[in-house]
């Protein structure tokens, strides 16, 4: 290939319906052979919130930020950069790149936290070795990471019109790119996939989201320590106490909290997901914990109570783990 061409395919319509649908995206949807490429047709059009349509930008080949990816490829050991210009019939409708088998971070959160954290300093390495080549992900988010199939961690997306590829070192973006990194950071320890279908997604992570870190301290020199420290930081203490839904209106919590005479007490909320709606209940159960101090630590949905503390149990880093038994003052441990 010739310095300064972009590669290019074209492909005719019977050759890209042979492909398979793999996944849905803001700007495009995906297709694959399921063995080496994916091939992401982007939508002729975007739609704002208000309902205002706009051409999709991704549609302008933006040649300098291919090119420079393309260039920088083989520089990168943990990130493929590679990309292809597609075309049906002469006509652009988007970009060929590697295949990862794998799932996104988002639909493994159920990992223990120690091989989140595991995987998280993996996607700070990667995400240090692109900026090193002044390649920024600036919309890095638990939707576009791949956790493979070999185990490896692959940032993906990196020709969305939120990434840059600069000739030369640039604050700005790489100050975004870390401060992208650390929601990505928080989203992955704590997103619980039921949050999104109740109401109190923004008091869970307003109120149970620790974080530490001043983002201000990202423009700093090394912003990415920052980062590793505060993963390192990340860990669960005191006592976690699992308490079924259907107990919690009768629930005394300054009863509960004097019982376990610990500042550091967390609550799981186990809800079958039939009730996944009832706000009432956990609408007074937050405001009464708020009062006296006590954490929700995680809102769960479960169709076995008893089963899933178990499996609950064995993920996650605590050695002081109790159920609550339904006599409204009797707390047991828990075994391990």
């Amino acid at each position: 290939m010739q310095r300064g061409k972009i590669k290019r395919i074209n492909i005719t319509n019977d050759e890209f319906n042979k492909l398979k649908f793999i996944g849905y995206g803001g700007y495009g949807n995906v297709h694959s052979d399921i063995v080496n490429f994916i091939i992401k047709k982007y939508h002729e059009e975007l739609k704002t919130s208000n309902g205002y349509h706009y051409k999709n930008p991704c549609l302008n080949h933006r040649r300098v930020l291919l090119k420079r990816l393309n260039r920088r490829n083989k520089k990168l050991k943990y990130t493929d950069t590679d990309l292809e210009l597609v075309f049906i019939d002469n006509k652009f409708i988007g970009i060929k790149k590697k295949y990862y088998d794998g799932d996104t971070l988002k639909n493994i959160t159920n990992k223990p936290l120690k091989q989140k954290k595991e995987l998280l300093y993996d996607l700070i390495r990667n995400s240090l070795e692109l900026n090193k080549n002044r390649i920024y992900n600036t919309d890095c988010t638990i939707n576009n990471i791949i956790y493979t199939t070999n185990e490896e961690i692959k940032i993906i997306d990196l020709d969305d019109i939120f990434s840059k590829a600069t000739l030369l070192p640039n604050i700005i973006y790489k100050k975004r790119t870390v401060k992208k990194l650390y929601e990505t950071i928080v989203d992955f320890i704590y997103y619980n996939q039921y949050y999104n279908k109740c109401n109190y997604s923004s008091y869970i992570n307003d109120n149970i989201t620790n974080k530490p870190v001043n983002l201000e301290q990202f423009s700093e020199k090394n912003p990415y320590d920052k980062l590793l420290q505060f993963i390192s930081s990340i860990k669960m203490e005191g006592n976690i106490i699992f308490i079924d839904f259907s107990y919690i209106l009768e629930l005394d919590l300054a009863v509960l909290k004097k019982y376990m005479e610990d500042n550091s007490l967390f609550l799981v909320i186990t809800i079958s997901k039939q009730n996944i709606y009832s706000n009432d209940p956990l609408t007074l159960l937050f405001k009464n914990c708020e009062k006296i101090g006590i954490n929700i630590y995680d809102l769960v949905a479960y169709d076995n109570y008893f089963q899933e503390i178990d499996k609950y149990i064995s993920s996650h880093d605590s050695s002081n783990i109790h159920t609550y038994d339904g006599n409204f003052k009797v707390l047991e441990k828990t075994k391990s």
